[in-house]
This record gives C-alpha cells, sequence and structure tokens, in this order.
C-alpha cells in the first residue's frame, strides 16, 4: 500500500552444483583479471590462493576455504579506513569489511573463480558492546555453480546470513 512497505526475507542457500560442468560466460572473465585493488599478480596473493584451495576442485568448496582463510588470516580486525589493495591486506593482516572483502576477490580469482565486491549494508546482533546493528558494510560475491554468491570473512556465516542490503555491486575494474 501507499502507507506500507513490506520485505520478506529468505535465508539464501548455496547452489547446486551442475550435472556437468558448464563452461564460464565470456562475461565473466572480466572478473578474474587482476585490477588495481585486486592485485592478482602479487606472489604472495597467488601463493595464499594455492593454500587457500589446496587441492579442492569444487568451486564452491574452494569459495568456502577462501574465505575461511581470509577470515583466519587478517587478524587484526578494525572499523576504520581501509588499507586499499589485496598485497597490503595480506601483509598487514589488518582490515576492516572492506579490506577482507578485497583480499577475499583477490583469492577468488586468482583460484580461477570470478568475484566482486558489494557494498552495502548488514544486520549484526552486536558490535563491541552495541546491539541491534545495521550498518555500511563491504563483502565479496563469487560466481559460483551459474550465480553470484555472497560470501563474507568479516562477518562470516555459512551460506551468508540475510540480513544484507546490497546497494552497489562491484565492477570487473574494481572501481565501483
Amino acid at each position: 500500500t501507499n502507507e506500507r512497505i513490506v520485505i520478506a526475507l529468505t535465508q539464501p542457500d548455496y547452489p547446486a552444483a551442475p550435472a556437468k560442468a558448464m563452461p564460464l560466460p565470456d562475461e565473466m572473465r572480466a572478473y578474474l583479471q587482476a585490477a588495481p585493488a585486486y592485485n592478482t599478480e602479487d606472489p604472495q596473493i597467488r601463493q595464499a590462493a594455492v593454500e587457500a584451495v589446496a587441492k579442492l576442485t569444487d568451486p564452491l568448496a574452494k569459495a568456502k576455504a577462501i574465505r575461511d582463510w581470509v577470515e583466519h588470516h587478517v587478524i587484526h580486525k578494525e572499523l576504520g579506513v581501509g588499507n586499499g589493495t589485496a598485497s597490503e591486506v595480506i601483509r598487514t593482516q589488518k582490515g576492516n569489511c572492506t579490506d577482507h572483502a578485497v583480499l577475499l576477490v583477490a583469492l577468488a580469482r586468482s583460484a580461477g573463480i570470478p568475484a566482486r565486491t558489494v557494498a552495502g549494508f548488514v544486520y549484526v546482533p552486536k558490535v563491541d558492546q552495541v546491539r541491534d546493528v545495521l550498518g555500511g558494510h563491504e563483502w565479496a560475491q563469487l560466481y559460483v555453480h551459474g550465480q553470484w554468491v555472497d560470501f563474507d570473512a568479516a562477518v562470516p556465516s555459512d551460506p551468508a546470513t540475510v540480513c544484507r542490503i546490497a546497494l552497489v555491486m562491484g565492477t570487473a575494474d574494481g572501481k565501483n
């Protein structure tokens, strides 16, 4: 009605693997390339991607492993201004949500999974001593089994919670 907007939320689930391998659509190839923030040519980024996915072959398993790697290797969590590039984040091991997303995208691209960042809002039950927070946030989307799927190393859940409002989808070159 004119007085009220109702939004129905459903918990997302991971996409099922297709019966047979699907070729990557041409428009997704740009999301595999290096970009200023997603400097996949950095040897430390390449090595971390190999370490994160080990011998995994399924794209969904790789995506989860990369998310978990970033969550555990960005050990100094911050809420301030981000570091910038994936190389800076991997070397300093610190960052905010943007830094987590940038590193996740770089590792995913290095591992052969198309990836982009997403900016918007996320609800979290508690941050420090504050409860019920809806705040600005950035996370990653990885192209898995034919669709974009949310992955968040800063506010991890499996799968990513429904409590997100995406406002800006990242471009392949990282210049939202």
